[in-house]
C-alpha cells in the first residue's frame, strides 16, 4: 500500500484528511504535515523526512502538497526519489481517488490517476447546469 503524506499551509492537511475520512473512513499509512507560523523550512523538512522514514526504506510514498511553489511543495520536491512522488494542488477528489486505489495501484499509476481525478473535480457547475437545460 502506498503511503500518503499531505503537506500544506496551516491546518489545510488536517482539514483535507478530515473531509476524506468522513467519506472513506479512518485511514492508515498516512501522515499530515502543516506548516505553521514560526516553523523554519529546515525544521519542516526534517518533520516531513522523519514521517517518510518511519515507513521504512522500501515504502512507496505519495506526497500531496497544497500549492506549487509554496514551502510545503518545495520541501516535497526535495524529497523526490524513485520511491517518493509528489503532486501539488491537492484537492479532495484527488485524495479520495488515492485512498480508494492505493492498495492495488503502483505509485506511478496512482500519480497519473490522481492527477486526472483532481482535474476532473474542477468544474464550472453553473455552465454544466445551463448545458442541461
Amino acid at each position: 500500500m502506498v503511503v500518503i503524506g499531505i503537506l500544506g499551509h496551516g491546518e489545510f492537511p488536517e482539514g483535507l484528511l478530515s473531509a476524506a475520512e468522513l467519506i472513506c473512513g479512518k485511514q492508515e499509512k498516512l501522515f499530515t504535515a502543516g506548516l505553521h507560523p514560526g516553523d523554519s523550512p529546515e525544521a519542516y523538512a526534517e518533520r516531513v523526512k522523519t514521517n517518510i522514514e518511519k515507513y521504512g526504506p522500501d515504502a512507496e510514498v505519495l506526497l500531496l502538497a497544497d500549492l506549487k511553489g509554496g514551502t510545503p511543495g518545495n520541501i516535497a520536491a526535495m524529497m523526490l526519489s524513485d520511491s517518493v512522488a509528489c503532486l501539488t494542488g491537492a484537492n479532495l477528489p484527488m485524495l479520495l481517488h488515492i485512498l480508494l486505489s492505493r492498495e492495488s495501484a503502483s505509485l506511478s499509476d496512482l500519480v497519473s490517476e490522481a492527477l486526472k481525478a483532481g482535474l476532473e473535480g474542477l468544474t464550472d457547475l453553473g455552465a454544466e447546469l445551463r448545458e442541461l437545460k
